[in-house]
């Protein structure tokens, strides 16, 4: 009898708090769960619309079709989804900070509505935009003076770009698998005057729809995101044309028919973070030196990597070191390794003995390397060992250390020859026991370093 009057008592001690405190709980939840604690109680009942009139902190109203479970017929569900929406926007006063709208069947049938909503949410100031719809969606009335200065969409449809949209205060959009045809992109792009940041994400699903001519062109764009995971594609040019650019995220699968044709960022860009891949169906052992002479392009990659030399941040994946280590025999025949002469901080990951080659010669041609982080370290090899002589690193970060004789043998060799180092953070594998990681640890800290300033910490 007692728990059940402390379940009744828990129960209603919710109910029980302010209208005030009610709608602020119900803030926090998506605009559509939120509309539904009306059926909770008489004392619910009034909350949601309460909250929609008068509180200042709902400024996200989230619309997600699919977001509860429907008692009624499928082709009456689009059509209460509106009602609902309508609804909502009617009774809403405050400021509108963010709209988010995902409908992933039916949108056919409130496409016009959509556009209303979208117009609606404009003209009462919405700074972010998040569609996430099947059709490719744009308000009627787009040319606002008080455009969007962040977008997000995503779409399956590939539609023709009419020229109708501009957004001149525009500075943060997302794309995800939505295509353009011929030179749309970049008409798409001109429209968006003061844009800084661009995220584009395809997969395989809508790359037939993308030209070949594959073109980022804008004046003021600063950070650039840009995921493919397209395995078969035809030739394709790839241009930028982005003279501020200081951050590029680039993820793609790479083919022999690539043109890398141009970048404007070399001067400018100060952080990479690149992810190249051969498709699928082109891989092979990255051991096997017979291979090399299909696996990929060398003059193309090579023009990629020219285009990061630059940086003071580089991540490379072990997809990217795979291809930079087919490479290294072109750049023996055409100058050298290129030369990294501002690179301060790099990622460096690796799955296979070659990778340590590139690493072996990133590190010689980074004049100005101070900070080094080491994902996969049990592809050194004693003929592969990594000298670093003359260099001023004074962060190593290593991760998915195992201890072997080899890797211990490695480490030893950094800090041996690590003048200036100051700190080595070393990351155990998660597969390595207690009882081996004690052992390891003792290891580490036993072995010599030429730093008298030098830590170590474990992971």
């Amino acid at each position: 009898m007692d728990a059940k009057k402390v379940e009744s008592y828990s129960a209603d001690a919710i109910s029980s708090l302010p209208d005030e405190i009610l709608t602020q709980i119900l803030c926090f939840l998506p605009t559509k769960r939120a509309a539904s604690t009306a059926i909770l109680s008489k004392r619910w009942r009034n909350l949601f619309p309460e909250m929609i009139r008068h509180s200042s902190s709902q400024h996200h109203l989230q619309f997600d079709a699919s977001d509860l479970l429907y008692h009624h017929p499928k082709e009456n569900r689009i059509e209460r989804f509106r009602a609902f929406v309508d609804s909502t926007l009617s009774i809403h006063r405050s400021p509108i900070k963010k709209l988010s709208l995902k409908v992933e069947h039916g949108f056919d049938q409130i496409e016009n509505h959509a556009n209303r909503w979208i117009s609606s949410a404009l003209e009462q100031g919405v700074s972010e935009l998040d569609l996430r719809i099947t059709f490719c969606c744009r308000p009627r009335r787009t040319r606002e003076t008080r455009a969007i200065p962040l977008a997000s969409s995503s779409s399956s449809l590939h539609k023709r770009y009419t020229g109708e949209i501009f957004l001149p205060v525009l500075k943060s959009l997302s794309l995800h698998s939505i295509c353009f045809d011929d030179n749309d992109l970049g008409d798409f792009l001109s429209a968006c005057p003061v844009l800084e940041e661009l995220c584009i994400h395809h997969t395989e699903i809508d790359s037939k729809y993308w030209d070949i001519y594959y073109k980022i062109v804008h004046p003021t764009l600063k950070r650039l995101t840009i995921h493919r995971d397209l395995q078969n594609h035809d030739y394709r040019v790839v241009t930028f044309s982005t003279p501020k650019l200081t951050y590029l995220d680039y993820s793609d699968h790479v083919n022999s028919c690539d043109d890398y044709s141009a970048a404007a960022f070399v001067d400018s860009l100060e952080e990479a973070r690149i992810d190249l891949a051969l498709p699928h169906d082109r891989r092979c052992d990255p051991e096997d030196a017979f291979a090399h002479d299909w696996r990929c392009d060398p003059e193309d990659v090579s023009k990629f990597v020219s285009w990061i030399c630059n940086v003071h941040t580089l991540h490379l994946t072990s997809s990217t070191v795979e291809l930079m280590c087919d490479c290294l025999v072109y750049w023996l025949k055409n100058g050298g390794f290129p030369l990294f002469k501002n690179l301060a901080c790099l990622s460096f990951e690796s799955k296979s003995k070659n990778g340590w080659k590139v690493l072996w010669s990133l590190i010689n041609n980074s004049p100005m390397l101070e900070n080094l982080i080491i994902k996969g370290f049990n592809g050194v090899r004693r003929s592969r060992e990594v000298s670093v002589n003359g260099n001023a690193m004074k962060l190593l970060e290593i991760h998915g250390y195992r201890g072997s004789a080899r890797e211990l043998r490695q480490v030893k060799r950094f800090l041996c020859e690590m003048e200036f180092l100051q700190l080595m953070k070393v990351g155990v594998d998660a597969n390595v026991d207690d009882d081996k990681k004690l052992q390891l640890t003792q290891d580490l800290v036993a072995l010599p370093e030429r730093s008298s300033k030098c830590q170590i910490h474990l992971l």
